[in-house]
């Protein structure tokens, strides 16, 4: 599993994944559902509550990046609403599944004190899924093309309330990984520049 590991960047890996909830293990979404969260970026900027930054991973917040995150929030949504017809809306990217196993995460019963926080609690084991996915946002491509892989694990039967602003309770923790070493934007701005490239007419 190591070599899906990814190294963090210094703005967060994981924030624009909390500000674009990675609905884990479902091929589609409900459009009304879709509507629903386009509607709430218009109107109240999504609402999300922005992942805590720790500094002692090297996180840092750069200059307007929650910002940039609500707008490529904004701009994914919309463009699934034009890509999809009514009815059923798949997610973005990584919509191709390889496969979703069902499995167990257990956490090792030594585990140093500095990493057992959170959910890696010494000797607990958790319920989970896998799923493996192609990163394309077309699920038609040939797999024989270059592209990354995708493996992400969902947690199940997690105490406490989470970041989800949608449901708080869900019990759930996810973890998305990437068979790249880096991930492929350097920071936000340019996330949000790509988004608009892909987007423009």
């Amino acid at each position: 599993m190591e070599k899906y590991l990814h190294p963090r960047k210094t703005w967060g890996s994981a924030s624009l994944t909390g500000a674009i909830t990675f609905a884990f293990c479902l091929f589609s979404v409900d459009l009304f559902e879709t509507r629903a969260i386009a509607q709430d970026a218009s109107q109240e900027r999504l609402g999300i509550v922005y992942p805590e930054i720790d500094p002692f991973l090297g996180e840092a917040l750069q200059e307007g990046e929650i910002e940039s995150a609500v707008k490529i929030a904004e701009i994914i949504g919309a463009t699934l609403l034009k890509r999809y017809p009514p009815g059923h809306v798949k997610r973005d990217a990584h919509t191709k599944s390889h496969g979703c196993v069902k499995a167990e995460f257990s956490v090792l019963e030594n585990l140093s004190e500095d990493l057992a926080k959170g959910v890696f609690i010494p000797g607990k084991t958790y319920p989970a899924w896998i799923r493996y996915s192609n990163g394309k946002a077309n699920p038609a491509r040939a797999d024989i093309k270059g592209d990354g892989r995708g493996m992400a694990i969902k947690l199940l039967g997690i105490e406490g309330e989470t970041l989800l602003a949608r449901d708080k309770m869900s019990g759930t923790q996810d973890f998305v990984m990437m068979s790249t070493p880096v991930f492929f934007i350097d920071d936000p701005e340019d996330y949000l520049s790509l988004m608009k490239l892909f987007t423009s007419d």
